[in-house]
């Protein structure tokens, strides 16, 4: 599968603007102080990158801090995904987003004005299409 066609927005989410970049785990992983959350991994959905350990893995990483660093006149505004309405009462709750977060990370997108970071990870091949599982 090639092409953005499948780095839509299917799952219901929130947009978090006025993030400030902190540093990052690896390349499908920032990391962002967000207001009322506080400091929060951010694992980029759908995507993989190899572990920085590797050649790939360590240009995959310092591909994202500089886009995450140096966005040009871009903030990143940060789409959180929301988690199903488990319960089916119509509405989810503080904590069923909370249990969401996997190995202390929110799972989202990343966008450098209208540019999809996972995207331009995918364009330069230091990432692979993968649907995201916890």
């Amino acid at each position: 599968m090639d092409g953005p066609h499948y780095l839509t927005r299917s799952t219901p989410g929130i947009y978090v603007d006025n993030a400030r970049y902190t540093g990052l785990r690896d390349g499908d992983t920032p990391e962002f102080l967000l207001p009322v959350l506080g400091k929060a991994a951010i694992r980029l959905t759908d995507i993989d990158c190899p572990e920085k350990t590797t050649e790939v893995g360590r240009l995959a990483t310092i591909f994202t801090d500089e886009l995450c660093r140096n966005g040009g006149d871009y903030q990143p505004q940060i789409y959180l995904e929301l988690p199903e309405d488990r319960d089916g009462d119509g509405r989810v709750t503080l904590i069923e987003i909370l249990k969401e977060a996997s190995w202390d990370r929110w799972p989202g997108t990343i966008f450098i004005g209208s540019r999809d970071i996972r995207q331009l990870l995918i364009d330069q091949g230091y990432a692979t299409w993968k649907p995201y599982r916890k």
